[in-house]
């Protein structure tokens, strides 16, 4: 399609619309409705082998369904010198899988079944333009943007304690899949023990052994763990012979809980440690400027503790995640011309990082004490390239 103005000016040059409907099924090899052995090894003794049980028996297993429904279109405007696409589309999905915890008398404490049925829809967004273009100097911006948010409709193994509910990979009916809760932190006592808020208000010791794991309004929503808003943005630079190419990403809308001490404190000396137990409780008077608890071997739970909202981060950031430098030497120029093209560059990646949080934490790379995840290091390439 293309539709031009009294002036002749060609503003629609190309409009298509598209349409689809699709209804699939997934089968998950990983697991079966029977039951499955499996050879686990040899007998120290006899050398005879045995087996294992793989997978227990589950006669109600069913298919993942998916019903999807997408509407684009993709167009360019101004004799093609802004062009873009728009994708929608929602998508429901039935007797999705997951592992759900099942009664340990039965000889497992989980089990792999359809756990959930969900609806969830979105947009991706691409945008390109031509904003300055001639024979020196061209300039070309690129946006993608995406969005997208889901909700739970059905969660068959939901339980209705506080354990589950801030266990951010259960699935809450009428929630977003990835959604937080967290107890309310009430600061520290004389002693230097944690506190946090029940449903009535009252402060209660966070590793309390008698709390009540019904009391539900002891958790509070936060948001959710994945970014509902996410893209990036690219601009490429040309003048005679030199390209200059830049990428921004973000992530945006959601939250993470930053990393503390979580660690037993009996023994203190045989684990890693987070930099906050330097800030811990000491002498009294020092819950009055300090929240982290003090190293006490009758409280050896971090429990509730960093699960409180007190530890909840804004994810949103903005990285510089690449910029390029290139310069095409003009090879039909030289005197002895043994190639075709010949260019060198040079590449600075992960040059800079804004996030939202005040700790300056990446939120795509949390360390832990089980595992250090760094962050990607900031580097520079040079490079060559060369077509005979």
């Amino acid at each position: 399609m293309c539709i031009r103005d009294r002036a002749g000016t060609n503003w629609l040059s190309k409009l298509n619309l598209r349409a689809t409907v699709g209804y699939n099924g997934n089968l998950n090899k990983d697991t079966s409705p029977y039951l499955v052995m499996q050879q686990s090894g040899n007998n120290p003794i006899n050398n005879d082998p045995f087996g294992s049980i793989y997978n227990p028996a589950n006669p109600l297993l069913r298919w993942e369904r998916v019903q999807t429904f997408n509407l684009g279109t993709d167009f360019s405007l101004f004799n093609y010198r802004i062009s873009g696409s728009v994708d929608a589309y929602w998508r429901k999905s039935l007797d999705l899988l997951g592992n759900v915890d099942i009664n340990p008398t039965y000889g497992f404490t989980s089990l792999l079944a359809n756990q959930l049925e969900m609806k969830s829809r979105g947009v991706d967004l691409e945008l390109s333009a031509n904003v300055i273009r001639n024979s020196q100097f061209s300039w070309t911006p690129s946006l993608n943007f995406s969005f997208n948010t889901n909700k739970v409709t059905k969660a068959y193994f939901q339980q209705e304690t506080t354990t589950y509910y801030t266990g951010t990979t259960n699935p809450i009916q009428g929630q977003a899949l990835g959604s937080l809760y967290t107890y309310r932190f009430a600061g520290l006592n004389e002693h230097g023990n944690a506190m946090i808020y029940n449903g009535n208000g009252e402060k209660v010791l966070a590793d309390l052994i008698t709390f009540d794991e019904k009391d539900l309004g002891a958790v509070r929503y936060q948001g959710n763990t994945t970014p509902p808003y996410f893209g990036g943005l690219s601009n490429t630079f040309t003048y005679k012979d030199f390209e200059l190419y830049t990428l921004f990403t973000f992530k945006a809308g959601h939250k993470f809980m930053r990393p503390t001490a979580d660690q037993t404190y009996t023994i203190p000396y045989k684990r890693i440690v987070q930099a906050d137990l330097a800030n811990r409780w000491r002498v009294p008077g020092d819950e009055l400027k300090t929240n982290i608890p003090a190293i006490d071997p009758l409280h050896t739970s971090s429990y509730r503790y960093i699960d409180s909202d007190y530890f909840v981060e804004n994810a949103s950031y903005i990285r510089w995640r690449d910029v390029t430098l290139t310069y095409r030497i003009p090879v039909r120029k030289l005197k002895w011309n043994a190639f075709q093209m010949l260019s060198v560059s040079v590449t600075g990646r992960n040059l800079a990082l804004w996030t939202a949080n005040k700790e300056g934490i990446d939120p795509d790379y949390l360390d832990n004490l089980t595992s250090s995840v760094l962050p990607p290091s900031r580097s520079f390439v040079f490079s060559v390239k060369a077509t005979f």
